[in-house]
């Protein structure tokens, strides 16, 4: 008869135990981690890294555990994440937009930082503004402040004010304002920038909106109407009236 070395036989069991006492251990240190800070990116990579460093010969990656466990500690901090927004006045509809541009939302004290940074820069209702663009939240507070300064340099007599009537301002390139701002002087039209406050739309609304402008003023002409853009520039509301 073959006789069973007992440590063999002892270190044959401590390996079919092993792997779920290092799953028990992986699990309570990873539920532990306060991980609402970072993006989900990182707290993968924090996770994997943080539970190697602790649990000796243990692989993360391969364990169906430990994938659970980020699974659900992952939709907490969503859910926790969607909870601050409803605290700050957004609705279902706004949160489920918001999660389109950012499935996983930002973390809590990076949407508390970009409020107070927006209010630094003049904005008087942030909330408001992300609510409209949800986008923007993803946007570095910097990046706003140049597009504003970019619209001051234009000439814009108060940008902040535009771009709360019409948050779309900011999602637009500079070279794409330029060039419809471009095409209303090449139609005639005067003081653009007093044009655009009053009438935002007529370059937030893509290029559809240059061509209506275009459509009246040739319909215009062809009544009999000498000089329709006088018109239009002395009363620019009149840009949005049906022909």
């Amino acid at each position: 008869n073959t006789s069973v070395n007992p440590s063999d036989e002892e270190r044959s069991g401590e390996q079919r135990i092993q792997p779920t006492e290092r799953q028990k251990e992986a699990v309570k240190l990873l539920e532990g981690l306060d991980l609402e800070n970072l993006s989900f990116k990182e707290v993968s990579k924090i996770t994997k890294e943080f539970l190697e460093e602790r649990v000796p010969h243990y692989s993360p990656t391969q364990d169906q555990t430990y994938k659970e466990a980020v699974r659900r500690i992952k939709e907490k901090v969503i859910s926790e994440r969607e909870e601050f927004l409803r605290s700050l006045g957004f609705s279902e509809t706004a949160i489920k937009r918001a999660k389109r541009y950012m499935p996983t939302l930002l973390p809590i004290p990076t949407i508390a930082v970009k409020l107070e940074g927006l209010r630094n820069i003049g904005f008087n209702n942030p909330i408001r503004l992300l609510k409209a663009e949800p986008q923007l939240a993803g946007r570095l507070v910097d990046t706003i402040k140049k597009r504003i300064d970019f619209l001051k340099n234009l000439g814009f007599k108060n940008p902040i004010t535009m771009v709360e009537r019409r948050p779309v301002f900011l999602a637009h390139s500079d070279k794409t304002l330029l060039e419809r701002m471009d095409q209303l002087k090449q139609l005639g039209l005067t003081n653009i920038e007093r044009l655009v406050e009053k009438e935002p739309e007529i370059v937030t609304s893509g290029e559809s909106a240059i061509s209506k402008i275009r459509d009246k003023i040739n319909f215009l002409q062809e009544r009999g109407i000498h000089n329709p853009v006088r018109i239009f520039n002395s009363e620019p509301g009149l840009l949005r009236s049906s022909v």
